[in-house]
């Protein structure tokens, strides 16, 4: 057995301590490994090459920890920010936590966190990872573990805590749940009997009306996205009107927040960055664009991410103006798969060419990028100098904290949940 990074690509693959031929258990091999620097503990008995881990970003290390969960305790049942993980829909910030649900009302909450390098102290560690590995940029806080947190079951309307409890104990409260396969995170390879997650019409209005709306709007557009094209793994069984999902439990003002994003929500929106974008427009009060528009220019027809049409106000001004709008990620000119062998610089540069050619159409053009979202404020200006219309006066959006690269899935804002499934947190502006 080798513990080197696999040269080909292809799925993380973790290491899972078990008695040996020789009637030895490998716990102790490994954690030998963990002292030289090798391998990372991820969870107890869950190993990671080291080298897999610190080179991974952030949004692969939550992966990396859902799949050392279901590793170590294969009958976890994932929800909430975890569960939308493997369902495949994109989160627009790296949840802190691994997401489960228990029976045990004493194990609710955020768990220790586990430290990686076993009983090496982190800095001798780093130490000999340096070393080995001829690495003098990586610090501790890349060594950090992702928590778990658990959640106790959803709380029916109408029914206490302690009625619920009684219910699980005596085997007629079962917890609602789908087997995805072990390839559900397509970074890291599962365990094989694959992951026990809750169904989407319980974890999508579970989870969504507890997020900011642009967040929300991410996951919602997505999963609509996902479902026209029937690319879900685990469809919904039986497959209602979403609106009525989570009626059952949700509170008269999670209901609120789930219908808002649900209804605002698009199949159309192609990226978790444009979701934002649209959201963030909404929220600062400009008319609503057209959604991936297709324009002749003299290089070609182009598509572009949003258009708006504005129609003159005084004989001067021209009877319509078209103004392109574009979401800008890094993806577009550092993402190998998105690059297709071309340099970046060449990429950078055609659509430079592109971008002329749309205005020559006599439309104008405001670009905008993840810097801009994380400002509402900037994006606001942006959008205002370009001649973007109001539909509305401004309202208060939410700020999105991105990634400084955003990730191919992009939320878990901060909650505090108490024993009735009650979340306290800020309302969202999303009016109109």
């Amino acid at each position: 057995m080798t513990f080197e990074t696999p040269a080909a690509p292809g799925p993380i693959r973790l290491i899972r301590s078990a008695w040996q031929t020789d009637d030895l258990h490998s716990a102790t091999r490994l954690s030998a490994l963990v002292a030289s620097a090798a391998l990372l503990r991820v969870r107890r008995g869950v190993y990671v090459d080291a080298a897999a881990w610190i080179t991974s970003p952030p949004w692969i290390r939550a992966q990396i920890a859902v799949a050392a969960m279901a590793h170590r305790r294969p009958n976890s049942l994932f929800c909430r920010e975890s569960a939308l993980l493997l369902h495949g829909l994109p989160l627009t910030t790296t949840p802190p936590h691994v997401t489960l649900r228990t029976n045990d009302a004493s194990l609710v909450g955020i768990g220790r966190r586990e430290p990686m390098t076993g009983t090496t102290i982190a800095e001798n560690w780093l130490a000999a990872y340096r070393t080995r590995f001829h690495d003098d940029h990586t610090t501790t806080a890349a060594l950090l573990n992702v928590p778990t947190r658990r959640f106790e079951t959803v709380l029916p309307r109408g029914m206490t805590r302690g009625a619920a409890r009684e219910a699980q104990r005596r085997g007629t409260g079962p917890q609602a749940q789908v087997r995805l396969p072990a390839s559900a995170l397509p970074a890291v390879a599962g365990p094989e009997p694959g992951y026990l997650v809750e169904p989407l019409e319980l974890v999508l209005p579970d989870a969504v009306s507890r997020m900011p709306f642009p967040d929300a709007v991410a996951v919602l557009d997505a999963f609509l996205a996902h479902q026209a094209r029937g690319n879900l793994a685990a469809p919904p069984d039986p497959a209602p009107d979403p609106v009525t999902w989570g009626e059952a439990f949700l509170s008269h003002r999670l209901t609120g927040r789930w219908k808002a994003a649900l209804g605002f929500a698009d199949a159309h929106a192609e990226s978790p960055g444009e979701s934002v974008s649209r959201a963030l427009i909404h929220q600062l009060g400009f008319a609503a664009p057209t959604l991936q528009v297709w324009i002749a220019t003299d290089v070609g027809d182009q598509r572009v991410d949003f258009e708006w049409t504005v129609q003159g106000s005084s004989r001067t001004s021209p009877e319509v103006q078209r103004i392109v709008g574009e979401f800008d990620g890094r993806g577009k000119y550092l993402d190998e798969a998105l690059l297709r062998g071309r340099p970046a610089k060449e990429v950078h540069y055609a659509e430079k060419l592109r971008e002329d050619a749309i205005r020559r159409t006599g439309r104008g053009m405001v670009r905008w990028d993840w810097t801009d979202l994380s400002h509402p404020e900037v994006l606001a200006a942006k959008l205002g100098q370009a001649g973007v219309p109001r539909a509305r006066p401004e309202s208060r959006p939410t700020t999105v904290v991105m990634p400084g690269t955003s990730p191919p899935w992009l939320s878990l804002p901060a909650e505090t949940s108490g024993p009735d499934n009650s979340t306290t947190q800020e309302g969202w502006v999303s009016s109109g």
